[in-house]
């Protein structure tokens, strides 16, 4: 097999992973506040961004945030690793990149990489946001 027909392949068997996994259904791991660089974050909204993480973000991303999601093998660059806490595109203040930065990269993309545009409500953007606060080495928890 080619390398590209291994590619596209894999491009397959991720999307195939992906679409059932979109009713992702454990219990709320989250049920107090978790305290972050830069305040304390909603177990509620943590929870919600969780589902909408696994839903958006985890074929690429991962399910920990760790850059190694089931499509990430296919994708150069590759997926960043949250757990880091390292933002490459973004402006950062005490190495925290803005909520405004990663709203931006969300919803409008990174030209140059798989990061696509997302057509995601507000909302859910914001709870994703927060969830993502949570894998980063950065946090005080």
């Amino acid at each position: 097999m080619s390398k590209l027909q291994h590619s596209i392949l894999g491009a397959c068997v991720a999307t195939l992973l992906v679409v059932p996994g979109c009713q992702y259904e454990e219990p709320d791991p989250f049920t107090a506040p978790v305290k972050v660089v830069g305040g304390t974050l909603d177990p509620d909204q943590l929870n919600r961004g969780r589902d909408a993480y696994m839903l958006y973000c985890r074929a690429c991303h991962g399910d920990n945030g760790d850059g190694y999601g089931p499509a990430a093998y296919a994708l150069r660059p590759a997926p960043r690793d949250f757990r880091k806490g390292i933002f490459k595109f973004t402006g950062t203040q005490d190495g925290v990149p803005s909520d405004e930065s990663l709203k931006r990269i969300i919803l409008g993309g990174l030209k140059g990489t798989a990061m696509l545009p997302w057509d995601i409500p507000e909302q859910q953007v914001d709870d994703i946001i927060a969830y993502m606060k949570t894998m980063s080495a950065c946090d005080e928890s």
